[in-house]
């Protein structure tokens, strides 16, 4: 009668604390709840009492580090987030992000907040029938220029005539151009398409990268679950090997560890840590773009934006270096930072102070960069195959 009493309140207890670890989403009340549980099957069962110990003992362990950690590394402040009722966040583009997925057909609004509530952009995409923003006034034109890379080549946070293919597209009337970009994708996503049986027809292949790709085409981001995943083969080659992150927790595993300050610690570590052997995956990916690219008679030129100095940490690479590296395997590498480094970047080539995807204003002046370049290229590629 005791030991029911005991496991009556114990399970009483975990109830509460799985009430207030629900409700006020708390790791540490998830593990105290499962402490609790095991408490009471403890008493109940006496064959499981030296592993449920060693359990117990682990669980609250973990939830006394959770505490220690906490009150060691406060919680970082979200600083932005998106409007809930805007259809960026109701048609589940976040869950896309880095996905190699693609929305529906249609126009989709998307509201972005500081933390004080100060509206940081409204805007609206418009998504065309192969699920990317469309780009206008849409031509047929034998010279096309396809625009391949990530938020900052669709235009997250512009209007639709604010984006850079749009200032390419106005300022080449001879010209059709694709916007083959989306939100968290880079090298990987780019060969993908290329790749792929879709119409990447045209006189040139545009990719606008950093060096913050690199992780991305290595699987890094817990955000690239479902994109293409490479792999390098021995020869140096990148070679398709299923998706990213296809072992990755459950999406209810990955709701309860978001909440542990622990897991987010070794989650910083894993993807930030830099690694010479994702270089030259990036690099191999890159290489073979630019080959398929030439085998169609098409151009192959690259976009440079730099990344951060201290980005570079524990690697072998420099902003000049991966820009050489760049210049290895492309037609032309374009510098279009706007800056000698991106740190001294103007504040008006950013949306806000909150938000560093580029600013119409700074798509503007990178696509009269652009358009010299390419209209060289296109006139090239005319003379070289007779036409």
């Amino acid at each position: 009668m005791k030991d029911k009493t005991i496991t009556t309140t114990i399970i009483s207890a975990g109830v509460i604390v799985l009430c207030y670890g629900y409700y006020g989403k708390s790791f540490v009340a998830l593990l105290l709840l499962t402490a609790a549980f095991l408490l009471a099957a403890l008493i109940r069962y006496e064959k499981i009492r030296f592993a449920g110990v060693v359990a117990v003992a682990t669980l609250l362990s973990l939830a006394m580090a959770e505490l220690v950690v906490a009150w060691v590394v406060p919680a970082q402040k979200v600083l932005t987030s998106y409007d809930r009722a805007s259809d960026y966040v109701k048609e589940g583009f976040p869950g896309l992000i880095g996905s190699g997925k693609r929305p529906n057909k249609g126009v989709y609004s998307s509201r972005k907040l500081s933390y004080a509530g100060e509206e940081i952009y409204d805007v609206e995409y418009s998504i065309g029938d192969d699920g990317f923003r469309i780009t206008l006034p849409q031509r047929q034109s034998y010279f096309r220029v396809n625009f391949f890379g990530c938020s900052f080549t669709i235009g997250e946070g512009l209007h639709d005539n604010e984006t850079l293919p749009h200032f390419v597209n106005a300022r080449l009337p001879s010209a059709s151009v694709k916007n083959f970009g989306f939100h968290g994708w880079g090298a990987h996503n780019a060969l993908a398409l290329l790749q792929s049986h879709r119409d990447t027809r045209g006189t040139i292949n545009f990719f606008l990268t950093s060096p913050w790709h690199v992780p991305r085409s290595a699987c890094r981001h817990s955000w690239t679950q479902g994109s293409p995943r490479y792999v390098l083969t021995q020869d140096g080659r990148a070679e398709l090997a299923g998706q990213c992150r296809e072992k990755a927790p459950s999406n209810l595993v990955q709701r309860l560890l978001k909440h542990s300050r622990l897991y987010k610690i070794w989650q910083d570590v894993y993807e930030n840590r830099q690694r010479n052997s994702d270089y030259d995956l990036y690099f191999a990916i890159v290489r073979q773009i630019g080959e398929i690219s030439r085998s169609r008679h098409q151009k192959f030129i690259v976009g440079l934006i730099k990344a951060k100095e201290a980005f570079f940490g524990g690697s072998d690479y420099s902003n000049e270096s991966f820009r050489q590296k760049l210049e290895g395997v492309a037609d032309e590498v374009i510098d279009l930072t706007l800056a000698d480094k991106i740190e001294n970047l103007d504040e008006r080539f950013r949306i806000h102070e909150l938000d560093e995807h580029p600013s119409a204003a700074a798509n503007k002046i990178r696509a009269d960069v652009l358009v010299t370049a390419f209209a060289k290229h296109g006139a090239d590629l005319r003379l070289s195959i007779g036409q």
